[in-house]
């Protein structure tokens, strides 16, 4: 079956006047004031195009080139453009026609449509028409205005209100499906029931877009769709091995071995295991650059090494373990590796079956997904043989007065409602980071990584943890600042607009053992750009000065 064409945003751009007119400014023109303007309007300032003869074309014209640079668009490919505007800069001919003129889109018809506040969406789903009936392939909506042209400046209930700008977007075709929003919006307007619990179309609709996201997810680690388990997230996924798993399996005399290097979601779950059991709970210990000694590990796992928890990437320091080594060590014991793949499979393409893990655990947010979905690889003949971890609705098979059989994988693992949304969310980001590309995805992370750390370097008492290799750290930099609180280091650099996390990340014991209580992290992902690195790294270069070091 062909795959339903929709219109795809591809790409925006935008134009703000230079001029800003400020509330200060305004009530020298009209009876009000700031006090009065936030109170009822909240807004503080607004841009107005200045300068003779400029008017709204001026504008779009701008935030259509914008667009076309940022898109890498020959503007004679571009087949239509529709300007939505209640300020056109006259009635004949068109102010699309117009910036169609001045951009050299020379190819495009254009109209314009004045739907006053709904015009930009007006504009959109008309455009989106013509893309889905397949009769034109790149179509730019401008919405543009220069209301002041319009304003009453003698109206205090009016003219605080209006500004001039544009924007643009380039709408191409797409058979992707529906961006993260967008698939969780549609799931709620035209596939929200409970999956698996009818055979009414709304019912068989819900189950098919919750079991499609489960088949996208398997696909996606090399598994089988029967392996893969939804949960609420990462931490939820290692409570349901700690709890279903490591309590039938593991017994006193027996050795749980993790590494320092955990968060906290894969400490606190086996040290239940070992205190309900009686069994002990070893480390591996990481060296000062975060890496882990092979020869070392396998020292530690022995004969009585019943399961091995690992990060595959660490959350503070970025560095990738050698999972699939690891693996081979603990089964030629006898032992299952518990994986923590929270922090790798946004960043690094993950294959269950090549890194030999038995259990990965994973967050749908951290995939660029939505909140509050997750999921857990685990080997088929070990879900098998593992109690359910939760007890309810759907995850049975029959209920009698004296007890119950369990429904198949991976349902015997998944009580109560579903978080279907989530997973039809799950599905598209997945299949977002497939068309990225993990080899853009990584290149563009070493990229920023590597432009931050070697800047970093030559600052006076920053101190980066973790490898001096920039390839090492996965987008991840934690650092210190000699004298500055890591809480005071984020805030200072929230003021300036870059957000970053500061405290112990959920790793006390990692951050203890390389000597420090908290450290502020930065984290770089592929859709950061060059000027983020610059202003993350401006802004810790004057931390210290700031602080009143005078330095």
């Amino acid at each position: 079956m062909a795959k339903k064409k929709t219109a795809a945003i591809t790409g925006v751009g935008a134009y703000l006047p230079d001029y800003i007119l400020d509330n200060i400014e305004l009530s020298q023109m009209v009876d009000t004031s700031d006090e009065w303007i936030m109170s009822r309007i909240g807004i503080k300032t607004r841009h107005i195009l200045k300068g003779e003869g400029l008017g709204t074309s001026f504008m779009g014209e701008k935030a259509v080139l914008d667009l076309l640079e940022k898109t890498n668009t020959d503007p004679m490919d571009i087949e239509m453009v529709i300007c939505a505007t209640v300020t056109p800069d006259m009635f004949f001919p068109s102010t699309a026609n117009l910036i169609c003129y001045k951009t050299g889109m020379k190819q495009a018809f254009g109209f314009d449509l004045s739907a006053a506040c709904s015009g930009f969406l007006f504009a959109l789903n008309t455009a989106s028409k013509y893309i889905e009936a397949g009769t034109h392939k790149k179509v730019i909506v401008i919405g543009a205005d220069k209301m002041s042209s319009i304003i009453n400046y003698n109206d205090r209930n009016t003219c605080p209100i209006f500004g001039d700008g544009a924007a643009a977007v380039l709408l191409e075709p797409s058979e992707e499906g529906y961006g993260v929003l967008d698939a969780v919006l549609h799931y709620y307007q035209k596939d929200n029931a409970n999956p698996h619990r009818g055979v009414y179309e709304l019912a068989m609709r819900a189950t098919d877009a919750h079991e499609g996201a489960r088949h996208r997810v398997a696909r996606f680690f090399g598994a089988e769709d029967d392996e893969i388990v939804f949960t609420q997230n990462t931490t939820e996924s290692l409570n349901l091995v700690a709890y279903s798993y490591g309590l039938s399996h593991v017994k006193a005399g027996d050795e749980i071995l993790i590494s320092t290097m955990e968060h906290h979601s894969n400490i606190l779950p086996w040290q239940m295991v070992c205190r309900q059991t009686g069994a002990t709970l070893k480390f591996m210990e990481c060296e000062p650059d975060g890496s882990l000694d092979l020869y070392k590990v396998e020292q530690l796992i022995t004969e009585r090494t019943k399961l091995v928890a690992l990060t595959q990437v660490s959350n503070v320091l970025g560095r990738q373990y050698p999972v699939r080594e690891i693996a081979a060590m603990a089964h030629k014991k006898g032992a299952v590796i518990v994986v923590d793949g929270a922090q790798s499979t946004p960043h690094i393409p993950v294959n269950v079956r090549e890194l030999g893990a038995d259990f990965l655990a994973f967050s749908g947010h951290k995939l660029y997904g939505p909140m509050g979905i997750g999921g857990l690889y685990g080997r088929r003949e070990l879900l098998d043989e593992m109690p359910p971890f939760l007890s309810g609705g759907e995850m049975i098979e029959t209920v009698t007065r004296e007890g119950a059989t369990y429904a198949e994988l991976p349902h015997k693992f998944e009580a109560g409602t579903v978080n279907a949304a989530g997973a039809a969310g799950l599905h598209a980001a997945i299949d977002y980071v497939r068309r990225v590309g993990f080899d853009t995805i990584h290149s563009r992370e070493i990229a920023l990584t590597t432009r931050a750390l070697e800047k970093l370097r030559s600052v006076p008492h920053v101190h980066i943890l973790g490898s001096e290799k920039p390839e090492e750290h996965c987008g991840i930099l934690s650092f210190t600042v000699d004298g500055v609180h890591p809480h005071d280091i984020s805030e200072i650099l929230a003021s300036d607009g870059v957000n970053i996390r500061a405290g112990h990340h959920c790793a006390q014991p990692l951050l203890q053992h390389l000597g420090c209580s908290s450290t502020a992290r930065a984290s770089f992902a592929f859709y950061n750009t060059e000027e983020d690195a610059d202003r993350f790294v401006a802004a810790v270069s004057s931390l210290r000065e700031r602080m009143g070091y005078g330095e």
